[in-house]
C-alpha cells in the first residue's frame, strides 16, 4: 500500500490550493496499486481542492480490483463533521447537496463500489484515538 505524507513526502501544508493539488495529482499519478494511505496530518485541507484530490483515488479504483484509501488526520470532531470537511463538495459522495448525511452517503458508496474507505484520527502526540470504516 502506497503511503503519501502530503506534509512530509511533498512538503505541502496547504491542501487548500487548488493549483497545488493539480501539481500533486500529476505527481502521484500512477503511483498506487489500488490501495492508498492519503496523510493529511499537519495540513491545511479546504474544499474543493482537497476533495478533487481524493475524487481522483476514488475515480482511479473505481476500475481496479483492489480498492482501499485510508485518510488520516488530525482533525479532531465528530464523525459527520469530519466527513463534511473531508468531503465537501465530492462529486462522488455530495449528489444532491446531502451534507446532512454523508456519513450514510459514504457506506452506501463504498458499498455499491467495492471500495474500502478508512479515515483514522490522530491526536497531537501521534496516538490514533479514533477510526471509522466505511464498506
Amino acid at each position: 500500500m502506497k503511503i503519501v505524507s502530503f506534509k512530509n513526502d511533498y512538503n505541502s501544508l496547504d491542501l487548500g490550493d487548488p493549483i497545488r493539488i493539480s501539481e500533486l495529482i500529476i505527481e502521484l499519478e500512477d503511483r498506487y496499486d489500488g490501495e492508498i494511505e492519503l496523510d493529511f496530518r499537519g495540513c491545511f485541507i479546504d474544499y474543493p481542492a482537497t476533495s478533487v484530490l481524493i475524487d481522483y483515488f476514488i475515480d482511479r479504483m473505481r476500475d481496479m480490483g483492489k480498492r482501499k484509501i485510508v485518510i488520516h488526520t488530525d482533525m479532531q470532531f465528530d464523525e459527520k463533521t469530519l466527513l463534511r470537511l473531508i468531503f465537501l463538495e465530492s462529486k462522488f459522495l455530495m449528489r444532491n447537496g446531502a451534507n446532512e448525511v454523508v456519513d450514510k452517503i459514504l457506506r452506501s458508496f463504498a458499498e455499491e463500489n467495492n471500495i474500502s474507505i478508512e479515515i483514522k484520527v490522530w491526536d497531537a502526540v501521534g496516538k490514533n484515538i479514533d477510526s471509522y470504516r466505511y464498506e
